[in-house]
């Protein structure tokens, strides 16, 4: 496939734009300049909505140019279409895709006419003559050009589709499988399989059975065991798609969490503060609380100020200077206990009370030393207790200031956190929420893991336990078939069949082996001119790329972006190179079509993880693998690919942002 013009008509933020694309051998790249929100991301997600009519734009289902859907009428239509001009395996291509859009009364814009392409072919160099397909036919011409499972393998918008993310996909092994070729043999294979609905079903169901139970019995089976593998073999495929778009949406996440690593560190902080603050009010409540009650209780502001009062007025002085003597003061009797003994009339010495003599005189006498008449007592008692008040009152005051102090504190940190998170809220202000993100991307992590076992236990447990069912099944039913000619040949073609799906099966693995340490040589080719350090390259079964540190082969190093961004380039490249040398398979199964063997190359903003020097290591090679290179990138990192590139590029051309509504692209 070789792409020569792409022309965007109210295509989101493109008017009228036409781009020609370089198809020189010796300079076949492309490059197209522009800072972010120019359009990049667009452009190359108009050769998708062309090819496959698919709409993967996030914010804005909306095709149609925003000025052009403002200055419609309602009940006006306006239709957006991207034409794509291209050659493939000799014919001259024109696809057209166009979606229509009508302005309702209320003044929404519908889609009125889903998106809908049409195709004209004609042989190369003789645009004259170029036909139409019919519109029942175009999707399959668009897929024998590029199919489109593999589309994102040269179509990277870098946004759902990054080059970050390419070799981590869940349906690589198919992707790789249907460009080199594998799948022919695989549909080769199970044409032929006893263990699905294929030709030998078809040839064993005219074998004449006897005429009883257990045939019948044995067909069942047949058809039940059949029936239970093919609702596996679904499920291992409805895992790996699962797997597919849980491994996309993991990709986005770390993404996003790489990209925002500093965010992720405010995020965290912020929410130290606020857990912090929480705690911070819920002691200052506890403090305050206790503080009040310990106050209420023991009086401690009242006890303190009569303490200081105390001492002041120098009570105790002037207590011992007074008339009142505390030591002639009898304790622990009471005027109305003398009275009783006057009125017996003796004491409980024996001695005689009567009015007038000694003892009746001392008695009343000492009543004026006894409660409630001893003054005297009652001011030592005063005296003795401010005095203990006055020694334990700076205890009191003390505790009760530091309570205070320590509350007051808690206090100012509470207004220090709520400071620093105003802070921090208006530094990540439309930030997206990290800790969120990163949650999402260990519950993905988990599910991947879930449906990888579910895969597996498919994959290489149930379904080979179900597929010797059904070979036995095949045999048994053979064996309980009627000894006739027309049976005998039937049987021969059995034979035949079986024989061809073990050869090819076996050919099949072979073929698996042999691209993936093709595949292997051929990306470690172009890792080791791109990358500047010691790695070495490893391909698994399924197809998915790895590096090991040399020394370290047995160990998971951490790679990063800009690691990762690398080896996916040379991925590709590998890729790319492969199917071009036709390193596939030693049997071709294929029919006598010709293969268009060019594959281009359409990226956005390829190298935001790639640093300098590996850019120039990338730029120098990539041209190389592919035979068209078209290139949306920012300028600040075209100034890095530019030496490395400008050998290469055929045309260049300038995103110009006229508005936030209107962008185009001029030559340069």
């Amino acid at each position: 496939m070789e792409l020569r013009k792409i022309n965007l008509q109210n295509f989101r933020q493109f008017k009228n734009t036409t781009v020609e694309f370089s198809t020189d051998v010796n300079k076949n790249v492309t490059v197209i300049l522009g800072d972010n929100t120019f359009g990049k991301t667009t452009f190359v997600k108009a050769f998708i909505w062309c090819l496959y009519r698919q709409n993967t734009f996030k914010d804005n289902k909306i095709l149609l140019n925003h000025d052009v859907q403002v200055q419609m009428r309602p009940g006006e239509s306006k239709e957006t279409k991207v034409v794509l001009t291209l050659m493939h395996n000799g014919f001259d291509y024109l696809i057209t895709t166009r979606e229509e859009y009508t302005k309702s009364q209320n003044g929404n814009i519908t889609t009125s006419k889903r998106a809908q392409s049409s195709m004209l072919k004609g042989c190369t160099g003789n645009p004259e003559n170029m036909k139409p397909i019919p519109p029942d036919a175009v999707s399959n011409e668009i897929n024998n050009i590029l199919r489109e499972e593999l589309k994102d393998y040269f179509f990277f918008d870098g946004e759902d589709n990054s080059i970050e993310k390419i070799s981590m996909r869940g349906n690589l092994k198919d992707a790789v499988s249907n460009l080199l070729g594998l799948q022919r043999l695989e549909d080769f294979a199970n044409y032929f399989s006893p263990n699905i609905d294929s030709v030998r079903t078809r040839i064993a169901d005219g074998l004449e059975k006897k005429d009883d139970g257990v045939t019948t019995l044995l067909n069942d089976d047949l058809l039940r065991n059949k029936g239970e593998c093919q609702k596996a073999k679904d499920q291992v495929k409805k895992a790996e798609e699962e797997i597919d778009k849980l491994s996309k949406e993991l990709q986005d996440k770390n993404d996003i969490i790489s990209a925002n690593k500093g965010v992720m560190n405010q995020q965290e902080e912020k929410k130290e503060k606020l857990d912090d603050n929480i705690k911070l009010k819920e002691a200052i409540e506890n403090d305050f609380s206790n503080t009040v009650l310990s106050v209420n209780t023991t009086d401690v502001l009242l006890r303190s100020l009569y303490a200081a009062s105390f001492n002041k007025y120098d009570l105790l002085n002037k207590l011992s200077s007074s008339s009142y003597k505390s030591e002639t003061s009898l304790t622990h009797i009471s005027t109305s206990a003398v009275d009783d003994i006057i009125k017996r009339g003796y004491c409980i010495c024996g001695a005689k009370i009567e009015s007038g003599n000694e003892a009746y005189k001392h008695l009343i006498e000492s009543k004026e030393h006894m409660e409630p008449n001893d003054y005297g007592k009652y001011a030592s008692d005063f005296s003795d207790s401010e005095h203990y008040n006055f020694r334990n009152s700076k205890v009191d005051l003390y505790t009760l200031s530091n309570n205070l102090t320590g509350i007051l504190e808690k206090i100012g940190n509470v207004d220090q956190n709520n400071k620093r998170i105003k802070d921090i809220t208006n530094l990540i202000v439309g930030c997206p929420e990290i800790g969120e993100i990163q949650q999402r991307a260990n519950d993905i992590s988990a599910e991947i893991a879930k449906q990888e076992n579910y895969r597996d236990f498919y994959l290489y447990t149930n379904i080979p336990e179900l597929e010797k069912k059904i070979q036995k099944n095949n045999a048994d039913i053979s064996a309980a078939s009627v000894n006739n000619e027309k049976n005998n040949q039937i049987k021969n073609s059995l034979k035949y069949c079986d024989y061809i799906y073990l050869a090819a099966s076996s050919q099949l693995q072979v073929s698996k082996n042999k691209v993936r340490n093709n595949l292997q040589d051929e990306v470690t080719k172009a890792f080791n001119k791109m990358y500047s350090g010691k790695r070495i390259i490893r391909i698994d079964e399924d197809f998915r790329v790895s590096t090991k540190l040399q020394g370290f082969e047995n160990e998971n190093i951490d790679d990063s972006g800009g690691l990762s961004a690398v080896t996916n380039f040379a991925f590709v490249a590998g890729l790319i190179s492969l199917a071009k040398s036709k390193m596939t398979l030693s049997i071709d199964f294929s029919d006598n079509t010709p293969i268009d063997e060019n594959y281009p190359l359409i990226m956005d903003a390829p190298f935001s993880k790639t640093d300098e020097k590996h850019i120039k290591n990338v730029c120098s090679i990539l041209p190389i693998y592919c035979n068209q290179l078209i290139i949306a990138i920012m300028n600040k990192d075209y100034q890095e690919a530019e030496p490395a590139l400008n050998v290469r590029v055929g045309k260049i051309y300038r995103f110009i942002k006229k508005s936030e509504t209107e962008s185009d692209i001029e030559a340069i």
